[in-house]
């Protein structure tokens, strides 16, 4: 199921993966389409009150046009991939699981 566009926005406020320019690459989120059962990261923001996905390195593509989107299952990852709330938003956490 999408995540909501509040979910979206408030992940990236805690988590955005940005570079050394200050570049907003948005949020990480790990996604699991169940009919292909592989786990991929991807990065969502919401861009004019919609939730955007990057797709390549400039083009950020509606969220709602995947068709995988509504089906799949989305867990929110820190910048460097690790899921959220699974003892590693920090770096040095040790995996409490």
């Amino acid at each position: 199921m999408i995540p909501s566009v509040e979910s979206v926005a408030s992940h990236h406020d805690m988590h955005k993966l940005s570079d050394a320019k200050g570049r907003d690459f948005g949020g990480v989120w790990l996604v699991i389409d169940p009919t292909q059962n592989v786990p991929v990261l991807i990065r969502l923001k919401v861009k004019n009150g919609e939730i955007v996905m990057q797709n390549g390195i400039l083009f950020w593509q509606p969220l709602a046009e995947c068709s995988w989107a509504e089906r799949s299952e989305f867990i929110s990852c820190t910048p460097r991939g690790f899921p959220v709330g699974h003892g590693y938003e920090s770096p040095n956490a040790a995996c409490t699981e």
